[in-house]
């Protein structure tokens, strides 16, 4: 059973690096609070980047993504086999390595309202 746990908690994404002022919105709680490095995504989040902030993400798959300074984005595990960060405000810019295994491994997109 212990692997079986070890192995989910491979396959979300997690905090790899922190810069300055980067909040998560907590919903059980109601509020905003530090993001903690290593911090997995097992659930969907809404992450805040204050000014000159900036916040790096580990996906499974070969994939990192860097979350800019003043941006709004939702980062959660992945829904059939996508990655996905859903950009509301600000930048994301994305790493999938060129020699990743793209039949077997994760898929990475970063949606906006347009």
């Amino acid at each position: 059973m212990a692997e079986d746990t070890e192995s989910a908690a491979a396959q979300v994404p997690s905090v790899a690096e922190i810069i300055g002022q980067v909040n998560r919105y907590n919903q059980a709680k109601g509020t905003f609070q530090p993001i903690e490095k290593e911090y997995r995504f097992s659930s969907t989040s809404l992450i805040v980047t204050g000014e000159g902030g900036e916040l790096f993400i580990s996906f499974p798959g070969r994939i990192s993504a860097r979350v800019g300074e003043n941006s709004r984005v939702v980062i959660g595990p992945a829904v059939d086999d996508l990655y996905e960060a859903d950009l509301c405000l600000g930048t994301v810019t994305a790493r999938l390595d060129p020699d990743r295994d793209r039949l077997h491994q994760p898929g990475f997109a970063i949606c906006t309202k347009d």
